[in-house]
């Protein structure tokens, strides 16, 4: 019997530790794509809304904000002071302080949010939610929402350099919590 080569066993075992750690991802996709990640895409009004996201959890302040799902809406509070509602129902427009976004794609990347954050909350506490917005050597604005439930972490996360530009990129992704861009701070 022929044995494979050395550096063939690597690459098998990467490839079969990846199929694995996919596979709980895959209930989630919207729709096939050759990613890892569960959605991967580049239209600015999606980014827009992600960003309106942020900006909307920036004015509850960046410490003991928490999560919870209800019917159509993804609720973020911030104990004892305010709240942030991104109304999600299931056919669209998602409203995020108080502006719709009806886009097909915004509606599909907070449509499974919601549906990962229902899912992960039914056996876990609330999540606390962290975010950030700041520029990098390559975009002027990368925006990052996570949901953190203890070790496992639903990451949004969109790069733009602006409407004009069409350098850009968002994803959603379930990662572990030493993926993650807070526990890396």
């Amino acid at each position: 019997m022929k044995q494979a080569p050395l550096t063939a066993l690597p690459i098998f075992l990467i490839s079969l530790a990846s199929a694995v750690y996919a596979a709980p991802k895959d209930r989630y996709r919207p729709y096939a794509h050759p990613y890892p990640q569960i959605i991967q895409a580049n239209d600015y009004p999606t980014i827009e809304a992600v960003e309106a996201v942020f900006s909307s959890l920036k004015k509850l302040g960046d410490d003991d904000v928490s999560c919870e799902v209800g019917d159509t809406a993804i609720i973020c509070e911030r104990r004892n002071n305010g709240h942030v509602v991104l109304d999600v129902p299931e056919k669209g427009p998602v409203t995020i302080a108080e502006r719709p976004y009806s886009t097909v794609p915004t509606v599909v990347l907070f449509r499974t949010l919601k549906r990962i954050l229902t899912d992960l909350s039914e056996t876990n506490m609330r999540p606390v939610v962290r975010f950030a917005q700041f520029s990098t050597r390559a975009y002027a604005r990368r925006t990052i929402v996570e949901f953190q439930f203890g070790q496992t972490i639903v990451v949004v996360d969109s790069f733009s350099n602006g409407p004009t530009n069409s350098e850009r990129l968002y994803v959603l992704d379930i990662v572990d919590r030493n993926e993650s861009f807070f526990s890396q701070r």
